[in-house]
């Protein structure tokens, strides 16, 4: 295809583009409507700002292939943070990490074939 896109393709990529950036704006709003519990909001809402960042940077990468590098390097940077606030909530949901380690407390982690720690001493997963 080259450098050239052909029209069609860039009008039904800026259709999906805008109908997921309306639905994740939609969402993002009623979830701030509704913000009963902020601990686990925060995380929610700052994940699914990632359908805009991403639909948008996918776009206008097809539309200014040129530029491409500096729009997947935007998306990619916040992909990276998505990813630690997806983990921050699952932390969240446990409890926090006090609680994780308490659970986890004077438990050790037998050799398993299952879990392939076959070959392993046995660990302990005090934290």
């Amino acid at each position: 295809m080259g450098d050239l896109v052909p029209i069609y393709l860039v009008i039904l990529a800026f259709f999906c583009t805008a109908g997921a950036i309306a639905l994740a704006v939609l969402h993002i709003y009623r979830h701030l409507l509704n913000y009963t519990e902020p601990i686990f909001q925060r995380y929610i809402v700052r994940i699914i700002f990632m359908v805009p960042i991403y639909a948008l940077m996918s776009f206008l990468s097809l539309v200014l292939p040129r530029s491409s590098i500096y729009f997947n390097s935007i998306r990619e940077g916040y992909e990276a943070w998505v990813i630690y606030n997806f983990l921050s909530l699952c932390l969240a949901w446990v409890g926090g990490p006090g609680a994780v380690v308490l659970s986890l407390s004077g438990r050790v982690l037998k050799p398993s074939w299952y879990l392939m720690t076959c070959c392993l001493p046995p660990m302990p997963l005090d934290g």
